[in-house]
C-alpha cells in the first residue's frame, strides 16, 4: 500500500504518487463517460422500444424517464471533470481518488434513482468498490464502501420509495437484505483482491531485492568484498564502450604482491590472509569515488581509474609506497611489497584483451626489473620507477 508518510520524505516520490494518481483517475473519468455513452444508448432504445409498442407512452413520460435522468448524469459527469482538471493538481492523492469514486457513486445513484430496477441495486454500488481497488489503499476501499451504503440508502429512501410504488418496482424488505449484503460482499470481495496484490507485490518486490543482492554477491569477492574478476570484465567492456562512444578516459592499474608465495609458505596463510586486507585497505583509502577496484584472483588486484595516465601512475604509486612502508609485525618486522602496471586506453587497443594485456606486460616488467615497482605504458611508451 502507498503510505501517506512518503510524501513528506520525498518529494520527488510525492510527485510521482500524483502523477501516477492523475493518469488512474484520467483513466477513471473516461470509463465514466463510456458507462455514460452505454446508458445513453440504452435509454434511447428503450425510448424507441415505448414508442412502438402499445404501452402508453407521452411527453412527460419521455421527459421524466429519458431527458432528466440523462440530463442529470451529463451535468454531473461535465461539472465534476472540468473540477478535476481544474483543480486536482493541488489535491493530495487520497483527496482526489475519493473524489473520483464519489463521481461515480452519485452517477450509479442518478440511474438507479431514475430508473429503479430492484436488481440495479443488486450490481451497481458494487462497482465503485471493486474500482476502488486499483489505488492498492484499503482508506480508498474502506471510504468507497461507507459512501456506497450511503448512497444506497439516501436513493432507497429518498427517491425510489418515494417516486414508485414499492409493490410495482418490485421493492420488498428481503430485497432490501439482500442489497445490503451484496455490499457487504464487494467490499469482502475488494478487501481479498488487495491484499491477494498486495501480497504478489511484497513477493515481487522481495524477490526482485534478493535477486539483487544475489547479483551483488557474484559480483564480490566474499573475502575482501572488492569486486570480483566477473565484475571486472563487465565494468572494463563498459568503460570501453563509453571510451568509444563518450570519449572516457581511464586507465588500468594492476598489482600484484612480491613473494606472496613465499609468505604463505612461511608464516601461513592467516597472515598471507592479513597481508591481503592490508593491501585492501590501501587501495580502498587511494582510490577517488569515481574509481573501482577488484580483487582479479589470488593476491592480484585491480583498479579502474577514471582519470589520464599521469593521474593512475601517480595513485599507483602512492599504493605502492604506503602499502610498502607498512610494518607487519606477524612477518617480524618486515615489509611487504607490490609492483604494478599502468596502462591507459585508447581506441588503438583491438578490444579489452589488447589493452589488458599491455597493463600485464607493464606489470610483468616491474617484477622482471626488481620488484616493488610501478611501470607505465601508453602504446609502445613505458614510463618506469
Amino acid at each position: 500500500m502507498i503510505k501517506m508518510q512518503s510524501y513528506t520524505t520525498n518529494d520527488t516520490q510525492h510527485i510521482d504518487i500524483v502523477d501516477q494518481y492523475r493518469k488512474w483517475n484520467t483513466r477513471l473519468f473516461t470509463i465514466y463517460w463510456g458507462v455514460f455513452g452505454i446508458y445513453l444508448a440504452y435509454m434511447l432504445l428503450m425510448d424507441l422500444y415505448l414508442r412502438i409498442s402499445p404501452i402508453p407512452y407521452g411527453t412527460s413520460d419521455f421527459l421524466l424517464n429519458l431527458v432528466l435522468p440523462v440530463s442529470c448524469v451529463l451535468v454531473l459527469l461535465s461539472a465534476g471533470h472540468i473540477l478535476f482538471v481544474k483543480a486536482a493538481i493541488r489535491w493530495q492523492p487520497f483527496t482526489q481518488a475519493c473524489y473520483v469514486l464519489s463521481v461515480f457513486i452519485v452517477q450509479c445513484s442518478i440511474i438507479v434513482g431514475f430508473y429503479y430496477p430492484y436488481y440495479l441495486l443488486y450490481v451497481l454500488y458494487i462497482g465503485p468498490i471493486i474500482l476502488s481497488v486499483i489505488y492498492m489503499d484499503k482508506k480508498i476501499i474502506n471510504f468507497t464502501c461507507i459512501a456506497c451504503i450511503i448512497a444506497y440508502i439516501i436513493t432507497l429512501i429518498g427517491f425510489i420509495l418515494p417516486l414508485g410504488n414499492p409493490d410495482k418496482i418490485g421493492w420488498s424488505p428481503n430485497r432490501l437484505f439482500t442489497a445490503f449484503t451484496l455490499l457487504i460482499c464487494g467490499y469482502i470481495i475488494a478487501r481479498i483482491i488487495f491484499v491477494r496484490i498486495s501480497e504478489a507485490v511484497d513477493i515481487a518486490v522481495t524477490l526482485s531485492f534478493e535477486k539483487e543482492r544475489l547479483r551483488r554477491e557474484l559480483d564480490r569477492d566474499p573475502f575482501t568484498r572488492l569486486f570480483n574478476h566477473i565484475a571486472f570484465y563487465g565494468h572494463l567492456d563498459n568503460h570501453i564502450l563509453r571510451a568509444q562512444s563518450e570519449q572516457l578516459v581511464f586507465s588500468l592499474v594492476i598489482m600484484d604482491i612480491d613473494d606472496f608465495k613465499r609468505i604463505n609458505d612461511n608464516f601461513g596463510h592467516d597472515i598471507g590472509d592479513v597481508v591481503l586486507l592490508k593491501l585492501v585497505e590501501t587501495i580502498t583509502g587511494e582510490i577517488g569515488e569515481k574509481d573501482l577496484a577488484f580483487r582479479f584472483g589470488g593476491e592480484e588486484f585491480v583498479v579502474l581509474c577514471a582519470d589520464n595516465l599521469n593521474s593512475a601512475y601517480q595513485l599507483a604509486e602512492r599504493i605502492r609506497k604506503r602499502f610498502g612502508a607498512h610494518v607487519f609485525m606477524q612477518l617480524d618486522s618486515n615489509n611487504v611489497t607490490v609492483s604494478i602496471g599502468v596502462c591507459e586506453y585508447d581506441n588503438s587497443f583491438g578490444g579489452r584483451r589488447e589493452f589488458f594485456s599491455a597493463a600485464d606486460k607493464a606489470l610483468y616488467r616491474a617484477k622482471k626489473e626488481g620488484k616493488n615497482k610501478t611501470i607505465a605504458t601508453e602504446g609502445i611508451y613505458e614510463i618506469s620507477v
